[in-house]
């Protein structure tokens, strides 16, 4: 059929024709040759025969020398027709990214192939993949190859597009087009009709690089994303396009779509839900987010900022909180900020701003941004201890350096003298983190002596929970006439601990907080910065609007959308001047990890390697440690490139870094894991080798180096370390989660190596959890532990598992506890082990003295004390002592107790435990109260009190120092007052409250209600406070309850529920076993409730009974208010019953 028939036109100086697939003749030749569509028509590809022809392998035709698929026979071309890439070519790269697949299958094609003649067949099918692939290439996509009647089509590899979603489905859309075109002259040349093509597509993660077959390499790409296209092609309509999920999910609103459709797929256990593409929307305009260059508009917020800044450095202090989302320009508010804090005037003292940046991957690795900020404040040649030092000195003076210097060095890795080392091992939790808040508290001080001070800390939302308690300490601890300035930047997101804090220091320090909220620019300042990044009026207006559109206000992604037009040219500069080249294809990316991976796959190889490097390290980095992983590859030139390209930049704190994280992720997630696990093992060594003997600063980063590079053992190695670092300075989720990764590296080890592992990893964890409070999840841990190590015949892990065991087990019920810990001590004494000894004993004593088993407690207690002394060492003289403590205070040796708690207060003042200090001032306080000084009991326990201010964290010993308290109101008379500290003690011990002392602290304020004239409310308190302590078998709150309940009931008229409570004191009571001529002094309220309860039901013979010892232990003690007391209500007695005088 003559060509002039479908309507030959001239376009351009070329042929057209409005059909696909016919012919027109080209000089003196004749070929048919697939048309392609362009915006006027269908062009039809010509070439001259024997001019830079090629030959297809497979049927021997002459090809066109740009030909990429066989017209004929419809075979991919590529890798056996070789030819050279086009200059604009990424190589291929082995790695891993998120891909759409594209499945185009000609509909009906195997009856086809029974019907036509096969020469025939092949011309129908191979111009029916010709048109196909080149739809594919057309929209950027990738022809991996073709299969019989079928095409395979890849968007974004191997060069990604910000858009290849939207692109895929435009060229399944359009192919299907062209095949409905086609389709019309197949019938009309093959008699075939409603020739159809059918399209899958769906988006998701894929392996992409070069693969051998025989002598053949190809590109290729796997993953689930292609089997499930696969699928959905076959389950598409004939001339249809049908979506998979994600696809879906990421261009939902670019088209027009179908019902619907739940798909049970071949090989897929859940149904696929799928949708039929029907069209683009004309209307449709893309969104995206942004960030900026320039800091444009902000004009409030910088007003705000100015006027913080000018009241610090006129000498107040205040909290700003610079939020708003990822990319909104927070980073580059603060360096405005930053500004404004300096500009101060000629003759006023000089401003000091210190930042820290928090990373993604250092929620791990305690006080991270505080280590990059002490750097600064010291100097960063300050290396070593001594430097240390000799810096902080200069800031805080010579005397107060000597205590301040070992905590900051802990932070920066510096270890101090082995004499301060060993002191500094032997704190408490709960010490050391009071001890890093006070330095640092004390060292800007310093600073602020200096002039004004700024800490900065940006990217808040990442923050280390030891960091985050750190700041709330700094900010608690502020006052309001410091000239001190802390900005906390942050994502709003409201699951984050740092938005926590923030909400708490908002309302706890509303006169000092900021609030700097930063929202989307004005479309006014959005042109503003695509003005100073490309000049006003260069881009035409409806490409500002799609940039703006998809912008949202957010300067980041504008000025990475700009960048990405740079570097495809898109946009040129000539002449100083920025234009814009309509000849170039405008990629403008939905999101910026699509910007990124654009601008990535653009890069030469070299420039490729040494961001995948430096990945690998993290979003900062130094030149030394990226010279270690790249070794002699290291490029200054590719340095160059990469800061020039903007995907480097120069960072505060390091030499080097990515100019935003997601840069650095993109780059990271991108690469194959064997690639990524070598890099990591390179990192590993290089870290090692830098460090020297530094490595427990770098714990955290090490194990995950080594556990990305598939190194178990030393990963578990550097776990343990990073965990017992980080439990130190009592960082409780960041050592939690080094154990938590400890345990799941040990336990992909070999079976004989994580049998070896695991049981003293279990102990540590299981140690921990019971330190923090969680009981139940210890117990596990320290179960695994017993069973693991009597497997393997540790007795050591077993000895010291059974002994943490035992304590834990306490809140269940005493006896199995006790056997607990017999069991450790015969081990321990086995192994002649005088700690575990000592340790075991003391927890037995306290355990016996809980029972009322009082001579069994105070001889193990004695015991302990031999053993320890022979130690000559603090540590375990202070805990031999803490039961002897205890024991003396039951027993009413007010004596023994004085001089008990003064050795105590001597031990660990000199071993600087401040957590165990309190304690003794908290006991010890009983002894003056005892004696009738309340003044002197007020005294010790105002001391507590102070210590116990520096532990945010220990709410248990706050909530008994108010019950302390209590008592000494009740000593005065004020049973108001009592009770009210009772109630602030169990809203302060809120959940860190175990059943012991929820019936410790319900009994003690069942019997101030007593008193207080409220026994209704008291008996609902002291039957729980029963049931709580009946539950763990702990006569001694058992006792202080029943005898309290008995009188409550008596109070009330419940004659029955006092029989029976009285009842079940007694029963206790005869439980109590004491040493020869003692009794237990520490319950004499008890007795004197109990003798209350007597007398009211006319039994005044028991009640005298029962005083009559107390009075002789009380008079032999010195426990002269309990004397007072009881001897008054024996007069009583006496007067009473004239018969008995």
């Amino acid at each position: 059929m003559p060509a002039r028939q479908h309507g030959i036109v001239q376009v351009g100086g070329q042929d057209h024709c409005r059909r696909v697939g016919h012919v027109r003749r080209v000089g003196p030749y004749r070929r048919r040759l697939p048309c392609i569509r362009t915006r006027s028509g269908i062009r039809i590809r010509t070439y001259t025969p024997g001019v830079g022809a090629e030959q297809c392998p497979q049927c021997r035709r002459e090809l066109p020398p740009e030909a990429r698929f066989c017209a004929y026979c419809g075979i991919t071309l590529e890798p056996t027709v070789a030819r050279p890439p086009a200059p604009s070519a990424t190589p291929a790269r082995a790695e891993r990214r998120v891909i759409t697949a594209l499945f185009a299958d000609l509909a009906g094609s195997t009856q086809l192939g029974e019907r036509l003649d096969p020469e025939d067949f092949r011309d129908l099918t191979g111009g029916a993949l010709a048109l196909m692939g080149a739809a594919i290439e057309e929209l950027g996509g990738t022809v991996r190859g073709t299969a019989g009647d079928g095409v395979l089509g890849l968007f974004g590899a191997p060069t990604a597009h910000e858009d290849d979603a939207e692109r895929a489905v435009i060229a399944g859309l359009r192919l299907v087009s062209r095949l409905r075109d086609y389709g019309v002259d197949a019938a009309e040349r093959w008699g075939v009709a409603d020739l159809r093509v059918r399209v899958g597509i769906e988006t998701g993660l894929a392996v992409l690089g070069e693969v051998r077959a025989g002598s053949q390499v190809q590109y290729d790409a796997s993953g689930d994303c292609l089997n499930t296209a696969a699928r959905l092609e076959g389950a598409a309509d004939h001339g249809g396009v049908l979506v998979g999920p994600l696809t879906h999910r990421i261009i939902s609103d670019a088209f027009d779509w179908g019902e619907l459709r739940p798909l049970a797929l071949k090989g897929k256990a859940e149904a696929v839900l799928a949708r039929h593409a029907l069209g683009a929307r004309a209307d449709h305009v893309r969104h995206g987010p942004a960030a900026g260059s320039r800091l444009v508009g902000r004009v409030s917020e910088l007003a705000t900022a100015g006027a913080v800044a000018v009241a610090v450095r006129e000498g107040a202090s205040r909290i700003a909180f610079v939020t708003g989302a990822a990319g909104i320009g927070k980073t580059r508010f603060m360096s405005e900020f930053r500004r404004l804090f300096e500009a101060a005037a000629p003759d006023a003292p000089a401003t000091i701003w210190l930042s820290g940046t928090c990373v993604s991957y250092g929620l791990d690795e305690p006080y991270l941004p505080f280590r990059q900020v002490l750097r600064q404040a010291l100097g960063r040649g300050v290396d070593s201890f001594d430097k240390a030092h000799e810096a902080l000195a200069a800031l805080v003076g010579k005397e107060r350096a000597a205590e301040v210097a070992p905590v900051l060095g802990l932070i920066l890795g510096l270890a101090p003298g082995d004499e301060v080392a060993a002191r500094m091992a032997t704190w408490s939790a709960e010490s050391l983190q009071q001890a890093v808040i006070d330095a640092f508290a004390e060292l800007v001080a310093g600073l602020a002596a200096l002039g004004p001070v700024a800490i900065a800390l940006d990217d808040l939302h990442w923050a280390d929970a030891a960091s985050l308690r750190l700041i709330e300490g700094l900010v608690e601890e502020l006052a309001d006439t410091d000239p001190v300035l802390v900005v906390l930047a942050m994502r709003p997101e409201g699951d984050r601990p740092a938005w926590a804090l923030r909400e708490r220091t908002v309302s706890r320090r509303p006169q000092l907080s900021v609030e700097l909220s930063l929202t989307s620019l004005a479309r006014d300042d959005e042109l503003g910065l695509i003005s100073d990044l490309v000049g006003a009026g260069t881009l035409p207006e409806e490409l500002e609007t799609l940039l703006l559109g998809r912008a949202e206000g957010n300067p980041f992604y504008l000025r990475e959308l700009l960048r990405s037009l740079q570097d495809t040219g898109a946009i040129v500069q000539s002449q100083g001047r920025w234009t814009f080249d309509t000849t170039v294809t405008v990629e403008v990316p939905d999101t910026i990890e699509r910007v990124v991976l654009a601008r990535i796959d653009r890069l030469s190889p070299g420039d490729r390697d040494l961001l995948s490097s430096a990945a690998v390290i993290g979003r900062e980095f130094d030149l030394a440690l990226l010279g270690r992983i790249v070794g002699a590859d290291l490029s200054s030139d590719s340095l160059v490139n990469l800061t020039r390209l903007g995907l480097f930049e120069v960072g505060a704190g390091a030499e080097l870094r990515f100019s935003h994280p997601l840069i650095q992720e993109t780059a990271y997630t991108s690469m194959l894991r064997r690639g990524r696990a070598d890099l990591h093992a390179r990192a590993a060594a290089a870290i090692e080798e830098l460090a020297d003997d530094g490595s427990v600063e770098h714990a955290a980063v090490l194990a995950r180096h080594h556990a990305a590079a598939g190194h178990l053992a030393e990963a578990v190695k550097y776990h343990r370390l990073a965990a017992i670092a980080a439990q130190r300075v009592v960082a409780i989720d960041e050592a939690m989660n080094q154990f938590d990764l400890a345990i799941e590296a040990a336990g992909a080890l070999d079976p004989a190596a994580a049998r070896a592992q695991l049981p003293e990893l279990h102990l540590l964890r299981g140690s921990a959890r019971g330190r923090f409070g969680d009981y139940p999840g210890g117990t596990v841990d320290l179960r695994l532990s017993l069973e693991g190590a009597r497997l393997i015949g540790d007795e050591q892990v077993e000895m010291l598992a059974l002994n943490e065991l035992g304590w834990l087990m306490r809140v269940h019920g005493y006896e199995e506890s006790l056997g607990l810990h017999q069991e450790a001590l015969r081990i321990a004494e086995k192994r002649d082990d005088p700690a575990t000894q000592v340790s075991a004993l003391h927890r037995m004593s306290l355990l016996h003295l809980n029972r009322l088993r009082l001579d069994d407690g105070l001889e193990l207690a004695q015991r302990a004390l031999g053993i320890a002394r022979a130690t000559g060492q603090d540590r375990v003289l202070g805990t031999a002592l803490d039961c002897l403590k205890l024991a003396a205070l039951q027993l009413g040796d007010l004596e023994l107790l004085e001089r008990t708690v003064a050795e105590i207060i001597a031990v660990q003042e000199r071993a600087g435990d401040a957590y165990l200090l309190q304690w003794a001032y908290i006991e010890g306080a009983s002894v003056p109260l005892a004696r009738g000084d309340r003044a002197g009991a007020t005294q010790r326990i105002e001391r507590a009190a102070e210590i116990n201010a520096g532990f945010t964290f220990d709410r248990l010993s706050l909530a008994l120092i108010l019950e302390a308290r209590s008592w000494i109101d009740r000593a005065n008379d004020d049973v108001d007052a009592a009770v009210s500290a009772l109630h602030a003690a169990l809203v302060t011990v809120g959940d860190q409250i175990t059943p012991e002392w929820s019936a410790w602290l319900g009994a003690s304020l069942g019997s101030h209600l007593i008193e207080q004239g409220r026994p209704a409310e008291a008996i609902t308190l002291l039957e729980d406070a029963w049931e709580k302590s009946d539950a763990i078998k702990s006569p001694n709150r058992a006792f202080r309850a029943a005898s309290h309940l008995a009188l409550a009931y008596q109070q009330v008229g419940d004659a029955a529920g006092s029989r029976d409570a009285m009842r079940r004191a007694q029963d206790v009571l005869a439980t109590v076993t004491a040493p020869p001529g003692t009794i237990f002094m520490d319950g004499y309220r008890s007795y004197l409730a109990m003798a209350r309860t007597s007398i009211a039901v006319g039994d005044p013979g028991a009640a005298q009974e029962l005083l009559v010892p107390v009075l002789d232990a009380a008079r032999r003690h010195g426990w002269t208010t309990a004397e007072r007391e009881v001897a008054a209500m024996l007069d009583q007695l006496a007067a009473s019953r004239p018969d008995q005088r």
